[in-house]
Parts: structure tokens; sequence; C-alpha cells
């Protein structure tokens, strides 16, 4: 009975304080009391908080990280949908709510203000409600922190990085990509190839003093030629040798990864001449880390070894199978494969004791967890959310300024004009010629013509629908300004010779800062609009038809 009187009592003083505040928010912020403001807001927090919550008990154990990343575990969950749908019913309850018929729609001035004050709140929720990707990553990635130790892992991606060289399959080892010593890396030529001399590109030289029978050739870094055979010599006729591993994957440092791609060469090539037993001990630390991260694998480090080392020139002779996913042939079945160990054989993958272990996991593993501590929210990808609030809150916005009549003959206008636009387009064969930046210049002189329309039209129905088409292409403005100015360009750029056309600045500046670029058509976009609010107060002036 207690419990029922406080009850009560807590519920009737939650409904007192809920009507003061709405009565507080009519008497002094009539706009966000009529857009329902707060309590969507409110909802849009719960909603946040019950996707990190979902989000931080998604993960599980570190073996899963071999099949997600961070960025992708939201679309990658089936919770993705429900997180959709309940994005979809929040708008329509909103919506209900505001844009349905009231005294303050009908009867209360708007000023140019409140008008893009409503806008901003159109954008605001819109952008509240579609991000609900970034609350569940977030939860994700705090559980994953939580679980996985960023120093041990990198120590056990340097022990990867240890044996890398040894698990690749036989085209890693062809001498074509080795990198060292001087004069490697060598340039693979054909003796019926011209090479272009860069001080005259109207001239070619051909090879000269060159007697080998082969069809092929190489230039060395000291600018030398090379037959197939002087080749063999220096590789001691092993065309594929461990020597010749070049294709590290440093992933925990991208802005130094070649002096770490030099650094981890040098190294392989000091154990294999000098420090063998360091190799061994790479191979045995290797496959703890697999036991670690419950990696499969078949592979005996005595058998391994005895591959890998055969000094002085170190050929391969075997490979081991790298697989993600566990081998679906029986593997004994290779046991009784015959396999000599001999360069005439080199061009076959010989197993012979189907040994195999799932590297790309592993990396995939590692890789994620370097990406779960380095995570945070990135800018192009908050943009792409921003342009699809944009996009509903120019359309909401548009359906509250204008009328219901005047916004369904713009939107079932706007199908038409696309449809007129898209044949035009075909008829000019764009793509072809200098035909695109036409287009592109079309398709900006339609747009300005909307706004002037609108502005010297008197009748009220063909300016608002043409303010509605202005407002919903407006963001577009300098992406198709963007457009000309980079279709021109490839143009001219197609019509002379490259050593005589240079990139403009400006389109270099814009294609080395794509972020700051698509950060100013938003800025443009929200300037235009406060322009425009006080179009749409002219208009909804203006004397019906």
């Amino acid at each position: 009975m207690l419990l029922n009187k406080s009850f009560s009592l807590n519920h009737c003083t939650s409904v007192k304080m809920m009507k003061k505040l709405n009565q507080y928010l009519l008497e002094n912020y009539p706009l966000v009391w009529n857009m329902r403001l707060l309590s969507v807001l409110a909802v849009c927090t719960l909603l946040h908080l019950v996707h990190f919550v979902i989000g931080f008990f998604t993960f599980s154990t570190i073996e899963g990280m071999s099949y997600h990343n961070p960025e992708g575990m939201f679309f990658d969950s089936p919770f993705a949908l429900f997180s959709i749908i309940g994005s979809f019913i929040v708008f329509i309850l909103w919506l209900i709510k505001v844009l349905r018929n009231n005294a303050f729609k009908s009867f209360y001035p708007f000023s140019k203000i409140q008008l893009f004050a409503q806008f901003l709140i159109f954008f605001l929720v819109a952008l509240f409600n579609i991000t609900y990707y970034f609350s569940y990553t977030y939860g994700y990635v705090v559980s994953a922190r939580l679980h996985t130790d960023i120093v041990a892992n990198t120590k056990d991606n340097e022990v990867l990085q240890n044996v890398l060289p040894f698990l690749q399959g036989k085209d890693s080892y062809d001498i074509q990509n080795r990198c060292t010593p001087y004069p490697f890396p060598m340039n693979k030529r054909f003796k019926n190839e011209a090479i272009n001399d860069p001080n005259n590109p109207d001239k070619v030289i051909l090879p000269k003093g060159y007697s080998d029978n082969s069809d092929h050739y190489y230039i060395g870094s000291d600018k030398r030629i090379y037959s197939p055979k002087q080749l063999d010599s220096i590789a001691g006729g092993a065309t594929f040798s461990y020597l010749n591993y070049c294709s590290y994957r440093y992933r925990y440092n991208y802005d130094s990864y070649e002096s770490q791609k030099e650094e981890l060469i040098q190294k392989m090539h000091k154990q294999l001449k000098v420090q063998p037993e360091a190799i061994r001990a790479s191979m045995s630390a290797f496959l703890q880390v697999c036991d670690k991260y419950k990696i499969k694998y078949k592979l005996s480090v005595d058998d391994w070894f005895k591959w890998v080392y055969h000094p002085p020139y170190f050929p391969v002779t075997y490979t081991i199978q790298n697989t993600y996913y566990y081998p679906q042939t029986d593997a004994e079945d290779a046991v009784n494969e015959v396999a000599v160990p001999t360069p005439a054989n080199s061009e076959k993958e010989l197993n012979p004791k189907g040994y195999f272990v799932q590297v790309d996991r592993l990396e995939c593993i590692l890789d994620n967890t370097f990406k779960v501590h380095e995570y945070h929210i990135k800018w192009n990808i908050l943009l792409v959310f921003m342009y699809f609030a944009m996009a509903i809150a120019l359309t909401l916005f548009s359906f509250r300024a204008s009328s219901k009549r005047i916004w369904l003959i713009s939107l079932i206008g706007s199908a038409l004009v696309c449809l007129a636009v898209g044949a035009i387009t075909a008829v000019l064969n764009y793509g072809k010629g200098n035909t695109g930046s036409m287009v592109l210049l079309f398709y900006l002189l339609l747009i300005l013509a909307f706004l002037l329309v609108a502005i010297i039209s008197h009748k009220k129905t063909i300016a608002g629908v043409t303010l509605n088409w202005f407002v919903w292409s407006a963001p577009a403005i300098l992406p198709i300004i963007y457009g000309i100015y980079s279709a021109r360009y490839r143009y001219i750029q197609s019509q002379v010779p490259a050593y005589q056309y240079t990139k403009p600045h400006l389109l270099d500046w814009i294609d080395n800062h794509t972020e700051v670029f698509m950060s100013l058509c938003i800025l443009l976009s929200f300037i235009s609009m406060l322009f425009l609010s006080s179009r749409y107060r002219r208009w909804q002036a203006m004397p019906e038809d």
C-alpha cells in the first residue's frame, strides 16, 4: 500500500514538472516547444545509450576479431536492421507531432531567423537520429580495449613479421621481387619494348650491346643491362629464393613504411646468413602466438626450418599453405606425394606433408586489435552522415515552409525534370570529348534558373515549386563547379602530351583536401539556407493564384 502511494506521488510530481517545463518553453521558447526538440533529443539520447550498451556486449572473444573490423562491425551485425527501423519509427512519431496542423503553425508569425532555426532543428534531429552507428561502434571498441593489450599485440605482430618471409606463395620469391643488395631492384624489360627517354618524350632508346638470345633483359638500379644468365649467376641459380622476398606489410606505422620494410629485410638476410638459430626461435615463437589466438595450423618447426635453411642461396623448394579457413581437403593425402627439391620443380608449390597455417586470419586479428586501440571518429565518415542529414532536413524544411500541395507538385515535377535532364545527357553523349563539362554546365545553369524564376515569378505556385527545386539542388552547386573544372582539365590533358600541361593548383589542392572541400559544401548549404529562409517568408506572403 505504501509503495503504491509512493509511486503515485512520484508520478504526479513528474507530470507536474513536465507541465511546468512545457509551459516555460511555450512562453519563452515557442519554436523549441512546437518542434518537440527536447522530447526527441531525449529519445535519441536514450537510443544512443542502448546502442552503446549493445555494442559493448557484442564483443565476445579476441578470436572473433578475425572476422570483423571495428568500423564495419555495426553493418555486419543483424542489429543494424533493427537500428534502421527504430530510426524510421522515431522520425515518423516525431513528424506526426511536428507537422500536424496547430495554432502555432497557422497563426504565429515566423521571422527569417526563426525559419532558419527550424531548418537547423531538422538538421540536428536528423543527424542525431541517424548516427547510432557511432554509439554502437564505440561501445564495441571500449569493450575490445578492455579485453586486449596493445603492447602484447605489438610484440605478437613482430613475431609474425619475423616469419612472414617463410609463409608465402612461390611467386613472392621470384628474383624479380628482390630489392637488395645493389644493383637490385631490377626492372624486367622485353627486347621489342621501346624505352622512353625522359629528356625527350618523342625519342625512344633501344638496348644496345645486348647479345643474349632471351626475349627479355633486366635494368638494374645502376642503369646497366643484365641478361637472364647474368641474373641467374648473381642468384646462384636459385630463381626462387627466400632472399628475394621483399613484400613486408608493416601495419603499425604507415608513415615510416619504407624504413620499417628495409629494416625487416636486412634483419631477415642477416639471420639467414649468420643467425640460423634466431630463425628457428622465431618459428617456435610464431606457433606459440598461433596457439594464443587459437589459429589452426599443421606445421612442424623442424621440417619448416629444414625447408628454409639451405645456404648460401636459400632456394625455395617447398611452400606452406596459407589459408583463412581450415582446409577442406584431406591433408594426409598429400603425404604420399613425391617431391624432388630441385630448381627444376620449383614452379610447383609442393607441400608433401600437407602443412598449413591460417596466416591471414592471424593478421586480421592483430590488425583489428590495433585498429580498436587507434579508433576515433573519422571526419570523412561523419561528413557522409551530415550529407544524409542535410538531405532529410532540406526535404522536411521545404514541406514545413511551403504547403502540402506545392511540396507534392515539386516532388512530382522534380522526377519529370530528372527524366528530361537524363534524356538531354544521353543526347549530348556524356563522357566523350568535352561534353562532360558542357553537361555539368547545363546542370549548373538549370539550378540557377530555378532560383531566378523563384525570385521574379508573380505566380505563387511557380515560385514555390522552383524555390523548392533550388533548395534541394543548392548543395550540389560547388561539386558541380568542381566537376566542370575537373572535366575541362581532363579534356585538355587528353589533347596535349602530359609533359606540356600541368595540373592546376586549385584542382590539385581540392583533390588533396577532399574533406575540407566537402566541409565547405556543407557550410555553403547553411549560408544559402539563411538567405532562402527570407525567400520562403516572402513566398508565404504572396497572394494565392
